[in-house]
C-alpha cells in the first residue's frame, strides 16, 4: 500500500540575503510591467468558484501563453535567481515549475478560501516570496491556513520581507488584503510546482 504524503507548510526567513536586498519594490511594480507580456491585469481570482478580484501578472507558464516564457531558462533573471536559491534550500526534494505569477493585493481586495489544487492529488506544491521592502504588524496581509473543513485557522503567516511560504498546494488558504492603515500594493511572487517522479518528500 503506498504511503500517504504529509502535507506540509514550511515558513523560511533570511534565505535571500542581499538578492532581494532594498530594491524589493523594483521586482513588483516595474518588473510586473516589464517583465509579461501585458503587465499588471486586475480582474484574476482565487479560482473558478470565487468572485473576489485582486491583481495578478504572469511571468512565466510551461501552458505556452503567447508572450510569456513557457520555462525557468527563458524566465527573467531576477526570478531565476530566486529559484536557484529556493531549490537549494529544498533539497534533496527536487521540482518541475509549471508557473511563476505576481499577486497584488490593495485595500478591500480580499481573496477568498480556496485550494491551489481542486483535487486530492499529491506532489503539487505552492511557494510565496513576500516582496514588500516594508511591512508592519498593522498593514494586515497574512497568508491565512485553514483545516479541511474550512471552519478553523490553523496557521496565520505575516507578510515580512523576504519570507517564504512553502505548501502542500491542497491546504485551504486566503491571502487576506492590506488593512486601512496600508498605503501600498501588498505583493507576492507565487512559484506553483510539480514534485519530479523520483524526488524524495519535501522535509523542513
Amino acid at each position: 500500500m503506498a504511503t500517504k504524503e504529509k502535507r506540509v507548510i514550511a515558513v523560511i526567513d533570511n534565505l535571500f540575503g542581499d538578492l532581494l536586498g532594498s530594491d524589493l519594490i523594483l521586482m513588483t511594480y516595474p518588473w510586473g510591467v516589464r517583465s509579461c507580456a501585458a503587465g499588471w491585469r486586475y480582474g484574476d481570482t482565487a479560482d473558478d468558484h470565487t468572485s473576489n478580484k485582486f491583481w495578478g501578472a504572469t511571468l512565466m507558464s510551461s501552458e505556452n501563453e503567447p508572450g510569456i516564457p513557457s520555462t525557468m531558462e527563458e524566465a527573467d533573471d531576477r526570478i531565476r535567481k530566486i529559484w536557484e536559491k529556493l531549490a537549494v534550500r529544498f533539497q534533496p526534494s527536487s521540482f518541475f515549475v509549471r508557473e511563476v505569477f505576481l499577486n497584488g493585493q490593495t485595500y478591500g481586495l480580499d481573496n477568498a478560501v480556496h485550494t491551489d489544487r481542486q483535487t486530492d492529488e499529491e506532489g503539487w506544491y505552492t511557494v510565496l516570496v513576500y516582496l514588500n521592502p516594508k511591512w508592519t504588524i498593522h498593514d494586515g496581509g497574512e497568508t491565512m491556513f485553514y483545516n479541511e473543513q474550512r471552519n478553523d485557522v490553523i496557521l496565520s503567516v505575516i507578510p515580512k520581507p523576504g519570507r517564504v511560504v512553502f505548501f502542500d498546494s491542497r491546504y485551504p488558504h486566503w491571502g487576506r488584503g492590506p488593512t486601512r492603515n496600508c498605503q501600498e500594493l501588498r505583493v507576492t511572487l507565487a512559484y506553483r510546482l510539480t514534485r519530479l517522479d523520483d524526488s524524495p518528500l519535501p522535509v523542513f
